[in-house]
C-alpha cells in the first residue's frame, strides 16, 4: 500500500519540489519552462498514474489463487520422460475457476496434463476476468527410480520448477 501511495502521489510531490524555491528558480530561468512549465506537473503526475495502473494489471499469479495442488511429475509425462518449459495463461472465470486456459508446451501430453491441472485450481472470485500466467519447468535429474520423488519449487513471480528422478527403464525379455 505504501508503494502505491508513493507512486500515486509521487508525481505531485516531484512536480511541486521542482517548482518550489530555490530549485524552481533554476527551472523558471530556462526557456523550456516558458513553454512547458505549466503542463510539467501534469506530465509527471500522468507518468506516476501510468506506473500504478500497469502494476495493478500485472498481478502476481499466486495473489489470486484460493486453492492449488502443485503440479508434479506423474503418469504419462513422467513415464515418457517428457521435460521442458510450459507457459500457462489463464483467464479467471466469475465462479472462481479457470474461465479459459491456454498452454504452450513442448509436448501434447504435457499440454493436456497441465490443462487438466488448471481446471482443478480455485481462484478468488474478486479476481474474475483477470489474466494470470504461470511458467512451469519440468526437469528429470538424478538416477533412475521406480517412483519420481517430486521436488516442487515455487519461484516469484509465478514460476514453478518440478524436478524428479527419471523412470527406471524396464527391459522385457522374451
Amino acid at each position: 500500500m505504501e508503494s502505491k501511495l508513493l507512486i500515486r502521489y509521487g508525481g505531485i510531490t516531484v512536480a511541486s519540489l521542482l517548482l518550489s524555491n530555490p530549485i524552481g528558480d533554476v527551472f523558471r530561468r530556462r526557456s523550456w519552462f516558458d513553454r512547458f512549465g505549466k503542463v510539467f506537473p501534469l506530465i509527471v503526475l500522468t507518468f506516476g498514474l501510468a506506473v500504478e495502473t500497469a502494476t495493478a494489471q500485472e498481478r502476481a499469479p499466486l495473489a489470486c489463487v484460493k486453492e492449488m495442488d502443485l503440479p508434479t511429475y506423474a503418469g504419462p509425462i513422467w513415464g515418457a520422460r517428457i521435460s521442458g518449459t510450459a507457459n500457462v495463461n489463464i483467464v479467471l472465470g466469475s465462479d472462481g475457476r479457470a474461465g479459459s486456459v491456454d498452454v504452450e508446451s513442448p509436448h501434447i501430453s504435457m499440454t493436456n496434463w497441465l490443462r487438466i491441472w488448471c481446471m482443478r485450481l480455485r481462484f478468488l472470485v474478486e479476481c474474475s476476468g483477470q489474466r494470470i500466467h504461470f511458467t512451469i519447468i519440468y526437469r528429470l535429474e538424478g538416477d533412475q527410480r521406480d517412483v519420481p520423488d517430486n521436488k516442487v519449487v515455487l519461484k516469484h513471480p509465478g514460476t514453478i520448477v518440478v524436478t524428479a528422478h527419471p523412470p527406471r527403464v524396464l527391459t522385457i525379455i522374451d
